[in-house]
């Protein structure tokens, strides 16, 4: 039973070029204790791109949060890039994270988590977990405050939730007449100062002994030539102008990368990034189910154009040349190809359907592929989705990052219930794995055979053992218990 919900807040503004990675990491890396769950919320905060961003935080699942342009009466489109970035903090912290009942964590757009970290433990019985800053030109005056790039709040233990504040303004040192400017977070000072605070200081690689309350320098450290302070994972290609900084060994902050182009840069983080992820798990028939056990297994981070359709093996070939080999246009792939549905088939028994104009039949059919779309209304919203699917999937196996393509036939051939997936008493899965090896050497025209693999799950009465065995598939026969179709279970066990 789920009781506690861990707040992330991701604060982006104007453009969605990290929208996907972030949440992809943060789905992967951060975890919570198993009465908890993790909710994502994203701000859609753009005089000119809200809509486009509204709609890419839906399409990952991520809660959208619009942040006005307007606050306390000051129009952030025309003050700095701190002070408005303050003001939606201060938004967002008042009318959400003061209403949370447990964590919240806020995290600017270049910040990536890239080790395991369990959001519960890190905060533990801290009040909130940060990064300290001060001013040290203001010395002795130390006006201590939070750099709200990545802060954790644990809601019940805060003292005085109220009080605090990330605005970005002059704040006065003890009360003091003269004020000093301070950046975004300085009037956190405040809240810091009130009472005695139980604080974890995030600190970064390469200057662990810093402590924001008794050094003399406010150093967080960016890595520059001294590359021993990166995990190796970030090693190769880095330059010294890129100048990221690490936190506490598991969070990697771009540094300005949300803000300015750093030639080279993106390139190298995009690689990084594709390591982290490591595999790319991408369903490609025959049934809906094959999605359905990925993300019950925690492999499924995308959706793909082969996700909640009935396929077969010639069809995904077919499709696949003309996206890989022949560089089709992908949205004439998706409208001539793909998604050309002119008639629909009609549902017998379970896995036998026959094609024509019923008036009972709403299932979309592609007779060129013998594609059947049982999710799908012909509009131009579906198109535009398997148009994204269709980019997504050429990015993923062109980046050079790890692709496992999962093919599940749940049915065992000559079962004695009479079960076979037919359209018009037609057998669509005649001969599979010798498609499958087709499908194999296809893909190797376009991908390094390290860099893929094939993982055929096959329902079989008895045991076989294929003469001709490729290395880049993976051929798992399993005999059901019902000696008809397989369980979600059996095939998770095996996988």
């Amino acid at each position: 039973m789920v009781n506690n919900i861990v707040k992330i807040y991701l604060a982006h503004r104007d453009n969605i070029q990290f929208f996907e990675q972030q949440v992809i990491l943060i789905r992967k890396y951060f975890q919570c204790n198993d009465n908890s769950t993790i909710q994502i919320c994203g701000f859609v905060d753009s005089q000119n791109n809200s809509e486009i961003m509204e709609k890419k935080w839906e399409e990952l699942d991520v809660l959208p949060i619009n942040i006005p342009q307007v606050i306390n009466n000051q129009n952030r489109c025309t003050i700095s890039a701190s002070e408005s970035f303050g003001l939606a903090f201060q938004y967002v912290y008042e009318n959400y994270i003061l209403k949370d009942d447990y964590i919240s964590v806020f995290i600017e757009n270049d910040v990536f988590p890239f080790k395991y970290m369990n959001i519960e433990d890190y905060v533990a019985d801290h009040e909130i977990c940060g990064d300290i800053r001060f001013n040290a030109a203001n010395l002795p005056e130390r006006i201590t405050h939070f750099w709200l790039g990545f802060i954790i709040f644990n809601n019940r233990q805060m003292q005085d939730r109220t009080q605090f504040s990330g605005l970005c303004t002059h704040v006065r040192y003890n009360n003091s007449n003269y004020a000093y400017w301070t950046d975004t977070g300085g009037t956190s000072y405040y809240w810091i100062q009130s009472g005695q605070r139980r604080i974890r200081q995030m600190v970064t690689n390469g200057n662990e002994t810093y402590d924001g309350f008794n050094s003399t320098t406010c150093t967080p450290h960016n890595i520059t030539t001294d590359i021993e302070h990166l995990p190796t994972i970030f090693q190769e290609g880095y330059q010294s102008n890129y100048r990221v900084l690490v936190y506490d060994n598991c969070l990697m902050h771009l540094e300005q990368m949300g803000k300015k182009e750093q030639q080279g840069k993106y390139d190298w983080w995009c690689k990084c990034y594709n390591k982290l992820v490591q595999s790319y798990y991408i369903p490609i028939g025959f049934q809906c189910t094959n999605a359905q056990i990925s993300k019950t297994m925690n492999k499924r981070e995308y959706s793909y154009p082969f996700d909640w359709i009935l396929s077969n093996p010639d069809a995904v070939y077919n499709i696949f040349k003309l996206l890989f080999i022949d560089n089709m246009d992908i949205p004439n792939i998706v409208k001539k190809e793909f998604f050309n549905t002119t008639q629909t088939a009609k549902f017998i028994r379970p896995e036998k359907f026959i094609v024509g104009n019923y008036a009972v039949s709403n299932l979309l059919y592609n007779n060129k592929y013998n594609l059947i779309f049982p999710h799908d209304q012909y509009n131009s919203e579906t198109i535009d989705k398997y148009i994204r699917r269709f980019e997504r999937l050429k990015q993923h196996v062109l980046s050079g990052s790890k692709c496992v393509f999962t093919f599940i036939n749940r049915i065992a051939i000559g079962n004695i219930d009479g079960i076979n997936y037919t359209i018009n008493d037609v057998e669509q899965l005649d001969n599979l794995y010798q498609k499958i090896i087709k499908l194999y050497k296809l893909l190797t025209q376009v991908i390094n055979n390290q860099n893929f693999k094939i993982i055929f799950i096959n329902s079989v009465l008895n045991y076989t053992v294929p003469n001709d065995n490729i290395d880049g598939i993976d051929v798992i026969e399993i005999v059901p218990n019902n000696g008809t179709t397989l369980t979600d279970e059996e095939i998770i066990n095996r996988i």
